[in-house]
């Protein structure tokens, strides 16, 4: 016998069963053992033992054939062992193996955890080897199986799991409490999960604004309390059958016995026809005082994923840490997402499956809490070589890494004419002078890059930029009528005021405190004209996380946050912070005076309550007595506040790259993950803590960088990258620097309303102050804070308008450059390399150069007019892509 120790130690009528401490002399290893064709081979019938399973009775057997008295073995289903195969690394060597969760907690008799074990290559890629591993309890009877990796609490106690694949071994700490004790069916806990995972509260279904065949939900599960009256007190008896649970239409149209609009949900006795039934039948109740325990913070596992090859696969784990301290495996109650469903997809159980080369971003959600992991995946068998690409800083080195997990090499380095034009139109908005051209051409020393970046950031011209694109978050436009909206005085102070910190280089953080917590009238304080700028308390507050953290609340006033944690008690909360905003007319008509009056609250939509101030993601400050704007203003200043300097980097990065780091940079949610996260807290680390808040110091770091440096042209391995940085972006000039460089190169000058002649576009303070060219290229107006409002897509209406419009035909013929050529009875070939150096900072090429002479000396033989022959090769040029673009 095989049950107890006394039975099997005793042994059988051929005599013992083993010898302890020898193997080689047991007889249960000489059957095991046995050729499987043999007739005495154990066990006779069935599959017979694996290599691995051997070695684990002989192991045992060596180390003395340690039984608990207590343990009793009971026969299993060949259906515990299925998938359990021996460990083979091929030609890869096995750096390490993880199990997750590290630690392993059950509670109660309905408490239960799966494990997976997960493995790393030294060449960084993972795979999902727990149908490899050997699971050890040191003290088996404390657990019972649900499978040979999914465990329930059979006695309380402590012990360990010991996990072994090839030679890596992990122990796992164990712990079960109160394992006789069961937990009732709870409706929040239990019974609303069912209705999040099986699609019945979502927008398509019974989450609809008026639900669905007569019976609504809350969508996403934001209204617990009006769900529960939904479905226990409309139609009485009807949607919940206290007599006969099974009969409920709850359940029955869940498993299709009754006809459903939305079909059959689950199959009758699964996990959740089981937990509403056992729900109704214990009388259907709702959770003491409309409270539960609630999940504070949601866990996925294996934290990260490289998988190699279409169809590898990995199993997740989800675990939720609850509010009352206990924990729960979630596993099968969380929703799953993928990102992009061609590169790895998820199923409803949790099992990623490689698709093809690529990122995806596999999110899990339960509750209100959402969260995912980064998940790559690479080509089976690929042949790569980590190259040795230059360095300049750390970010190269993070950028580097993220593209080697990808198995992406970068591309060159950009060559110096490229990299003169390219940093010069993002650093100062304007293309580099004829003179700038040689002089930088001609400097050889191997610190010329270095140089010409230190100069141009200590430029006036450089503010400028700055001063423009914040102009744009903070809304700074005018409004003929003063009841609509800030009058034109009150905005060209609050631009100067703007304007002071930026050049002056004031660390962001204490210029957004001042802004924040600003009080006064708009002409003493001009910082206060941020608080008419948007006058509804309740938009401010969204657009003041949108603009200074990155995040779109929006959603949430109405309802939870499909896409990311926040829920209505997080915006109402954020809200409260802007509620008590006093304002007064000033002395002038025009202006106003900011002040806080001390009094008003905000209230929830749904239940009337009056929300306390909290940071979002953050505590409950203290703010009686206090102004709760300055509250807020010292939170947001904080170096240690979580969002604002990743938000602030993130801007400064797209500027460069034309893509953020997040992309789009205001729509930061879990659900849409910054494409290298250790990139972005790096920089938002040294940006915060080592610099400050300096922006000159931040945007050197990045222009200095191997990787904003680098070639547009792809290879082979990074054509398709559009968002991890391996090679430069092509960007479309912005509206106002597309107008300052073509004035630049015909010298000619702009006349803007309110400024003197000859300002440039990006100096327009006043988002009201336009003009057709700039429309037309997608300036932002002003009239929101979202990113979109600047648009840098090239369009028909652009080209049109530089092919036959006055910019630059009007202005090639206004302006001196060309009749000054004539004049001085330049050299052909000189107008010509100075054309395209003014126009894209580089000499013509010998084929380039040859055409275009042989053309001129065509026209010239028609006897036209030279000055209308360097017009029309200005003019093409002006109206080429490469002008047009930054590359």
């Amino acid at each position: 016998r095989f049950d107890t120790a006394a039975e099997f130690f005793k042994g059988g009528d051929s005599g013992d069963a083993l010898i302890k401490g020898n193997p080689k002399a047991s007889l249960l290893i000489e059957l095991v053992s046995l050729p499987e064709d043999d007739d005495d081979i154990m066990p006779p019938k069935g599959r017979v033992l694996t290599d691995t399973e051997i070695s684990v009775l002989t192991r045992w057997i060596q180390e003395g054939a340690p039984w608990p008295e207590s343990l009793v073995l009971v026969p299993k289903d060949e259906k515990d062992f299925a998938g359990a195969t021996a460990f083979t690394a091929g030609d890869k060597k096995l750096r390490e193996i993880s199990v997750y969760p590290p630690d392993i907690v059950l509670e109660t008799s309905r408490d239960h955890q799966s494990v997976v074990v997960l493995a790393t290559f030294s060449d960084e890629t993972t795979m999902d080897v727990t149908a490899n591993a050997e699971f050890v309890f040191e003290d088996s009877s404390l657990v019972k199986l649900r499978s040979r990796n999914h465990f329930e609490p059979a006695k309380d106690g402590e012990t360990a799991l010991s996990v072994t694949v090839g030679d890596k071994k992990v122990s796992v700490p164990v712990k079960v409490v109160g394992a006789t004790e069961d937990r009732p069916i709870s409706f929040r806990m239990d019974v609303m999960p069912v209705f999040m995972r099986e699609d019945c509260n979502t927008g398509a279904c019974h989450g609809s604004a008026r639900g669905q065949d007569g019976f609504m939900l809350s969508l996403f599960g934001y209204d617990p309390k009006g769900d529960y009256h939904r479905l226990t007190r409309e139609l009485v008896g009807h949607r919940v059958n206290l007599a006969i649970p099974e009969e409920s239409l709850l359940v029955e149209k869940a498993i299709a016995s009754v006809p459903h609009t939305g079909g059959k949900l689950f199959e009758k006795g699964s996990q959740s026809y089981h937990t509403l039934v056992e729900w109704i039948d214990d009388g259907a109740l709702n959770d003491e005082k409309d409270e539960a325990p609630y999940v504070v913070e949601l866990q996925v596992y294996p934290p990260k994923l490289v998988m190699e090859g279409a169809g590898a696969k990995q199993q997740l784990t989800i675990r939720g840490k609850y509010s009352d301290g206990h924990d729960r495996d979630l596993t099968d109650l969380a929703i799953f997402v993928t990102s992009d469903e061609s590169v790895a997809s998820v199923s409803k159980s949790g099992v990623v499956e490689a698709k093809k080369r690529g990122e995806s971003f596999i999110m899990a959600r339960f509750e209100t809490q959402t969260v995912g992991i980064q998940t790559i995946v690479i080509p089976e068998g690929l042949e790569y070589t980590k190259p040795k690409s230059e360095e300049k800083n750390y970010i190269d080195s993070l950028v580097h890494e993220k593209l080697h997990k990808l198995r992406v090499e970068p591309s060159g380095d950009a060559g110096d004419e490229t990299f003169l034009r390219r940093v010069y139109l993002d650093l100062v908005g304007q293309l580099p002078s004829v003179d700038e051209y040689h002089a930088f051409m001609g400097d050889k020393s191997p610190d010329r890059r270095e140089k010409l970046v230190k100069s141009l950031i200590d430029r006036p011209e450089f503010a400028d930029i700055w001063v423009m694109k914040w102009a744009e978050l903070l809304k700074i436009r005018s409004d003929g009528n003063v009841q609509l909206g800030i009058d034109y005085k009150s905005a060209l102070l609050y631009q100067n005021w703007l304007r002071e910190q930026i050049v002056s280089n004031m660390p962001v953080n204490l210029m957004v405190k001042e802004l924040l917590s600003s009080n006064g009238g708009f002409f003493e304080n001009p910082a206060t004209v941020y608080y008419d700028a948007e006058r509804d308390p309740i938009k401010l507050s969204e657009d003041a996380a949108q603009v200074f953290m990155g995040l779109r609340l929006q959603c949430a006033q109405c309802h939870n946050h499909p896409f990311d944690r926040w829920t209505m008690d997080d915006y109402y909360s954020w809200a409260a912070f802007f509620a008590q905003i006093g304002k007064k007319p000033g002395v002038d008509y025009r202006e106003k005076v900011i002040y806080n009056r001390g009094s008003g609250e905000t209230k929830h939509l749904i239940d009337g309550r009056v929300m306390p101030p909290r940071f979002l993601g953050g505590e409950f400050p203290d703010v009686k007595g206090k102004d709760r704007r300055a509250v807020l203003a010292e939170w947001m200043a904080d170096p240690d506040n979580p969002f604002f300097s990743r938000n602030v980097v993130n801007i400064v990065w797209e500027h460069f790259f034309g893509i953020g780091i997040v992309d789009p940079v205001d729509d930061v949610r879990i659900s849409n993950p910054p494409s290298n996260p250790e990139l972005l807290d790096e920089l938002a680390r040294r940006f915060a803590h080592d610099y400050s808040f300096d922006l000159k110091r931040l945007v050197a770091d990045i222009v200095s960088s191997s990787t904003y440096q680098r070639t547009t042209r792809a290879n082979p391995s990074n054509a398709s990258d559009t968002k991890n940085f391996a090679k430069a972006g092509i960007r479309r000039k912005r509206a106002e620097v597309m107008l300052d460089t073509v004035s630049q190169v015909l010298e000619v000058q702009n006349k803007f309303e309110g400024l003197p002649l000859g300002s440039r576009a990006v100096e327009i303070g006043d988002g009201r102050i336009s003009n057709y060219f700039l429309e037309t290229f997608g300036r932002a107006s002003r009239e929101s804070v979202c990113s979109c409002e600047v648009t840098m897509e090239p369009s028909l209406s652009q080209a049109l308008h530089l092919l036959n419009g006055d910019t630059i035909t009007k202005n090639l013929k206004k302006g001196p450059v060309v009749k000054n050529w004539v004049k001085s009875n330049k050299d052909p070939k000189a107008v010509i390399d100075e054309i395209y150096i003014r126009t894209v900072t580089r000499k013509p090429t010998s084929e380039e150069s040859t055409q275009i002479l042989k053309q001129i000396e065509e026209a010239k033989a028609a006897k036209m007019p030279l000055n209308e022959i360097y017009e029309d090769v200005f003019w093409a040029i002006l109206n080429s892509k490469e002008f047009m673009f930054n590359h």
